[in-house]
């Protein structure tokens, strides 16, 4: 059943380093504290770190992988 709460929930997505949205709302994140701004809710791919912790480490591979692909 469809309750008046689930119509105003933000929709949930998983972080994605390669999403160039996820990195913008990272970015505010790091810059403010805080997710509020952002229209969807992010989600780890990793049940044991916090989102900042995943994407932190999300973007660090995908940059080490634009600048060295063959490593």
């Amino acid at each position: 059943m469809m309750t008046i709460l689930n119509k105003h929930v933000r929709p949930v997505e998983t972080f994605e380093a390669s999403n160039k949205k996820h990195r913008q709302y990272y970015s505010q994140y790091m810059a403010t504290n805080s997710w509020g701004n952002c229209p969807f809710q992010l989600r780890s791919g990793n049940s044991s770190l916090s989102l900042a912790g995943y994407a932190r480490e999300e973007l660090i591979k995908y940059y080490m992988n634009k600048e060295f692909p063959n490593g």
